[in-house]
């Protein structure tokens, strides 16, 4: 029981750093900036252009509908950060293990990742979540978790094409 709290307080002071991290940061990270973001600006009606894109939209199409209610840079960062909040959660529930979350809440990379927008966030989750729930289905053989996992593996295709190799892999 106090392992398990520890682990929540720890998650939650992650949480907060993160947010913090990305309220105060002057740094915003883009890859493929026009496909995401200013497609997002787009479907949310803040900007009227010709939108050409190479990637999926559906990650577009999430952001929008956040922007069209807060139509800030801010909310596709903390937004963002929701999605290393979520890999945190799933690092302990896959690990039991606090070392590991501390090695996801100490590694600099989450802190550099949390002011990117970019589709590799809920990528990485939705990969952490298959695997999950594969590892679920293994020891309790039920089928709504190969089904979860099947959907998660999906959804990672529908958010960038080139996964779907790397999904075929997994």
């Amino acid at each position: 029981m106090k392992r398990q709290t520890i682990a929540v307080t720890s998650i939650i002071l992650f949480s907060l750093a993160i947010i913090l991290f990305n309220i105060f940061s002057n740094r915003i990270g883009f890859t493929d900036s026009a496909e995401y973001i200013d497609v997002a600006k787009a479907i949310a009606g803040l900007i009227n252009t010709n939108v050409f894109v190479m990637h999926s939209i559906v990650y577009s199409l999430f952001l929008g509908i956040f922007l069209k209610i807060f139509p800030y840079l801010l909310t596709l960062k903390l937004l963002n950060a929701v999605w290393l909040i979520l890999d945190a959660i799933l690092i302990y529930l896959i690990a039991k293990d606090k070392k590991a979350l501390y090695i996801w809440i100490f590694s600099p990379i989450a802190y550099y990742m949390s002011t990117w927008i970019s589709p590799m966030l809920p990528i990485s989750f939705l990969f952490l979540l298959s695997y999950y729930y594969i590892k679920r289905y293994e020891a309790d053989n039920k089928l709504i978790y190969l089904a979860v996992s099947a959907l998660s593996i999906g959804l990672i295709a529908a958010l960038r094409e080139q996964m779907i190799a790397v999904a075929g892999l997994f």
